[in-house]
């Protein structure tokens, strides 16, 4: 792995080919939970069937704050689904969560669940590390074969920087 500068104002032309399931104006709302759930599962269905499309050539998959998404079974399973037909689809997946503790918080330690969520980072072929808190960084280290300079630097790594 390497350290690697990227640049914070990067500007894309993608606006018009964006799909978009916004769903931070619920995170604050009495039984928020049970609505992310419910946006989430009507908007799964509608991004599949718009990814499927044949004519839509290669496509970018992100799945930002995916720590809400990975406590509900049934999106937790249509995530796996993607990221194993990803390459029939065309499609690329990219997952953000915040620390490695995020996907080891789902269900119990020995459930198809945490095996799920575990299972996604397995299928990642790419996987980039940020700042890590100093908590994290040992069980990140361990996880991901970093090096002890690696894993010492994982706490002071700048905006902008990432292990890749």
């Amino acid at each position: 792995m390497a350290f690697v500068h990227t640049s914070t104002e990067a500007h894309f032309g993608l606006v018009e080919q964006l799909l978009f399931a916004g769903i931070h104006v619920l995170v604050d709302k009495p039984l928020a939970p049970l609505l992310i759930a419910m946006v989430m599962a009507c908007a799964s269905t509608w991004i599949e069937a718009t990814l499927a499309e044949a004519q839509g050539g290669p496509r970018l998959a992100i799945c930002d704050e995916a720590w809400r998404l990975l406590r509900q079974p049934a999106l937790l399973a249509r995530m796996q689904s993607q990221w194993k037909l990803s390459r029939g689809l065309g499609i690329a997946n990219l997952m953000i969560i915040h620390r490695l503790s995020d996907l080891e918080a789902v269900g119990a330690a020995d459930s198809e669940a945490r095996a799920l969520a575990l299972g996604l980072l397995a299928d990642c072929s790419t996987k980039i590390i940020y700042q890590q808190e100093s908590s994290e960084a040992p069980r990140t280290a361990e996880v991901f074969g970093l090096s002890v300079t690696e894993r010492n630097e994982l706490p002071d790594v700048q905006r902008g920087e990432g292990l890749w």
